[in-house]
């Protein structure tokens, strides 16, 4: 996946992934700090309910206001936060379900969701 100023795109993941460890290129094209949040919504949340907190989230980044974090809906999380143009892995374990990533980026009230993608769905 790659973090660029227009936003976070994901790449070479189609259809369901199979279950146990992943690893995902993480690629980060900005002048600033980026982050990955790779996490499992469990049920009876969907991707569209993430997205809509993450939406939320970026409205409140926006207005100066302190960030939500992560919903406790949004589980098993694994993380990798990158410098400026550099490359990096966001690995970990993966079980059955419908995944999500988050994307950080730095705002003025620190490193906040900027973009998500997904869903993957995992087997």
């Amino acid at each position: 996946m790659t973090r660029t100023d227009a936003g976070c795109t994901l790449m070479g993941v189609a259809g369901p992934v199979k279950a146990g460890y992943i690893t995902l290129t993480a690629v980060n094209e900005t002048s600033a700090t980026a982050g990955f949040d790779m996490g499992r919504i469990t049920e009876p949340n969907t991707f569209q309910d993430f997205a809509t907190y993450i939406e939320k989230d970026k409205q409140l980044a926006a207005a100066g206001q302190a960030s939500l974090g992560h919903p406790a809906y949004f589980t098993d999380v694994f993380r990798v936060q990158l410098q400026p143009s550099k490359t990096g892995e966001l690995y970990g374990s993966v079980r059955q379900g419908t995944y999500a990533i988050a994307c950080f980026g730095q705002t003025a009230t620190g490193m906040r969701p900027t973009a998500l993608v997904g869903p993957i769905q995992v087997q």
